[in-house]
């Protein structure tokens, strides 16, 4: 997990570091805005199994799913995640950020069977 700003090729250059890193089976780019052009990019230029998120609801309506399984204890953190995003997931909804929380939000979906709303 990383919070990442940075102009639009080191995205998707970030995006290609992790990738090799991890091996994803699955990498789900919020599609909105600036981010369809980074989708675009990526399945234009890479083999990487991009897939485009589209919002579906408000950010604490999506939380809501992976709220009840935090509650089950059925969700596990690595210990090796940075600060902020715990701070970022206790402070939620009321935090100064929740990118994070959105994006383990769509992490958990893409796990499960939920439709991502891919494109």
């Amino acid at each position: 997990m990383a919070r990442v700003r940075a102009p639009f090729h080191a995205v998707l250059e970030f995006i290609k570091a992790m990738s090799a890193k991890w091996n994803p089976q699955v990498i789900a780019v919020e599609q909105i805005q600036y981010q369809a052009a980074v989708v675009t990019e990526l399945l234009r230029t890479t083999n990487l199994p991009v897939v485009g998120v589209r919002p579906d609801k408000d950010k604490v309506t999506r939380f809501t799913g992976i709220q009840a399984r935090f509650e089950q204890g059925m969700v596990w953190l690595s210990p090796d995640l940075p600060g902020e995003f715990s701070r970022e997931l206790l402070g939620f909804p009321v935090a100064d950020h929740d990118d994070m929380v959105d994006a383990l939000v769509y992490a958990h979906r893409g796990l499960g069977s939920a439709d991502l709303g891919m494109s």
